[in-house]
């Protein structure tokens, strides 16, 4: 028998959002690396900041989560490693854009004419913040 990191698992499925029925998507895109580098790490650095969990460490769900999620393009731009941007499945690096007809995109879930809103610069990483009741 082997056991899981419940820190390298993501927290919707570990845990599952039931109890949250609120949420904001904010959709971002990096344009200048360094600049990146240094707003994210902030970012993060604010995200981790006690009383900041993983899923992996809940006694019992908090009132508000936060979710990062990147494109491979979001990855690219903060320059990863050649070595472990080659490991992702060749799905992830075409985007889902790419792949609209395959994943039934079409209608109004057609990437063509809402994904990005009106965009110019196509989104390389979102970030959810769900909640538990609308003020909490």
């Amino acid at each position: 028998m082997f056991e899981l990191d419940l820190f390298d698992i993501q927290g919707n499925i570990l845990r599952g959002y039931r109890s949250f029925h609120f949420a904001r998507f904010l959709f971002f895109a990096i344009r200048e690396s360094k600049f990146s580098h240094r707003v994210f790490r902030q970012f993060i650095g604010d995200l981790l900041k006690p009383p900041g969990v993983t899923p992996g460490q809940w006694q019992s769900p908090p009132t508000v989560t936060t979710n990062i999620a990147f494109t491979y393009r979001g990855l690219l731009a903060l320059r990863l490693q050649a070595e472990c941007l080659a490991s992702f499945p060749p799905e992830f690096q075409e985007g889902m854009k790419r792949r609209f007809l395959q994943l039934g995109d079409t209608g109004p879930s057609d990437p063509r004419t809402g994904m990005n809103h009106g965009a110019r610069t196509p989104s390389t990483f979102s970030c959810r913040v769900m909640r538990q009741t609308r003020r909490s």
